[in-house]
């Protein structure tokens, strides 16, 4: 290689190779050579049959497969097992090897419960898992050729899914698609609503479809009325952010918060703390920043202020996990420890909540909370409390004030004095 490339031009590595496929990653420097590296390449590894390229085209904020030598045939299969079967074409698909790590730490998160809306699904083998899992999943693929293969793969993996319709696939333009999302009953969607999570996979457009998610979700919520969001269901967005340079999370919560206002949101109604998970990874495209977000969005962002203020004065103006909460209870507080799965991240935090025993002594109770996979406010009598994917259940019962524990469902109650 260094024999047909000048002695300034680094000599490029696969980015990763796929069935008969050995794709590229060339620099602006490298491209002129594609054909001299191609070559190369396909005479000294005769189990690559196809050399392609791919590059970020900023004009169009997406990355391009280019295909530089060999065979034409770029459609591939990925089979874990005998559980799963994905099929594909290379050219036409976003799909990288160098994603699947992100794709099952993400689905190892979500709740096997959960509705999941797949917004840029391509092939679909975010899809498929999540059904997998037993989610119920929204998928949406714009491109007519990648959507041939979403259908297929649906079809080849989820044989049930004709008759259970755990599955939903469509072939429309993102916007028009995330309309019918937020609004699911006026667009025949009833068995579908409150998406919980909302993923996407683009690394370039994210905070374009935040935009449009938070648009059609405030034209929904202007309703007072709305029988589909409300102040504890709002839906989790969790997509990638690409750059070029190294960004701080004060940075990207900036994009966010502009986002945000350019959405029709107030300028405050969005910070740092509503970015609920934010995780770095540099090894997916070279010279590219890639940084996986989770973020919440808090009600006042979509609800007016008439809205909130008919929901009382619950403490709703509490949107931080991370603070202490004043709580006003007439007996004793008792905390179920019911965690069980991951976090996201793998980070865990404890949450002081303060109150009142039954003598009117005051006393703090600490619970363990997953701060990445919080999902929805619970009222509890008089007061607010955040519940996660995992979350603790809380309860208030003298019952047990003398005994060691409960069996409630045989899972083990703490109590805290």
């Amino acid at each position: 290689m260094k024999q047909v490339l000048p002695a300034d031009v680094e000599v490029p590595q696969p980015l990763e190779r796929i069935g008969h496929i050995t794709s590229f990653y060339l620099t602006e420097k490298q491209c002129p050579y594609k054909t001299a590296i191609a070559e190369v390449w396909l005479d000294k590894n005769p189990d690559t049959k196809t050399i392609v390229n791919r590059r970020y085209n900023e004009e169009k904020k997406k990355i391009e497969t280019e295909h530089i030598m060999g065979d034409k045939n770029t459609k591939l299969k990925i089979q874990e097992g005998s559980n799963l079967e994905i099929i594909f074409d290379y050219c036409a698909s976003d799909y990288t090897m160098r994603m699947e790590d992100e794709h099952k730490r993400i689905l190892h998160c979500i709740n096997m419960n959960y509705t999941i809306c797949d917004l840029l699904a391509d092939c679909g083998d975010v899809t498929v898992r999540a059904a997998k899992k037993g989610c119920k999943v929204l998928s949406n693929c714009e491109d007519p050729v990648t959507f041939g293969y979403l259908q297929q793969n649906v079809d080849k993996n989820l044989p049930q899914n004709k008759e259970s319709q755990i599955v939903k696939i469509s072939n429309k333009e993102t916007k028009e698609f995330i309309k019918e999302l937020m609004s699911p009953k006026v667009c025949g969607l009833e068995e579908f609503t409150r998406v919980n999570v909302v993923y996407m996979s683009d690394f370039f457009k994210s905070l374009d479809y935040i935009k449009e998610i938070l648009v059609a979700l405030r034209a929904q919520c202007d309703d007072l009325l709305s029988d589909v969001w409300n102040v504890r269901n709002l839906p989790k967005i969790y997509f990638y952010y690409g750059s070029l340079q190294p960004l701080t999370k004060l940075l990207i919560t900036e994009k966010l918060k502009q986002t945000f206002i350019d959405a029709g949101c107030a300028p405050d109604s969005f910070s740092e703390k509503h970015v609920i998970g934010l995780k770095s990874n540099q090894y997916v495209y070279p010279g590219m920043y890639l940084y996986c977000v989770f973020i919440r969005i808090p009600p006042a962002a979509v609800f007016s202020g008439d809205y909130m203020e008919m929901y009382g004065a619950q403490g709703l103006a509490i949107q931080d996990p991370s603070s202490i909460y004043s709580l006003s209870i007439g007996n004793t507080l008792e905390v179920m420890n019911d965690m069980k799965g991951p976090a996201m991240g793998g980070k865990r935090q404890i949450v002081e909540l303060k109150g009142e025993g039954p003598d009117g002594k005051k006393k703090k109770f600490e619970i363990c909370s997953d701060i990445d996979c919080i999902t929805t406010l619970v009222y509890l009598d008089t007061f607010l409390c955040y519940k996660g994917f995992w979350g603790c259940l809380l309860y208030t019962s003298d019952a047990a004030d003398d005994m060691q524990c409960v069996d409630l469902g045989g899972r083990r109650i703490i109590k805290k004095k």
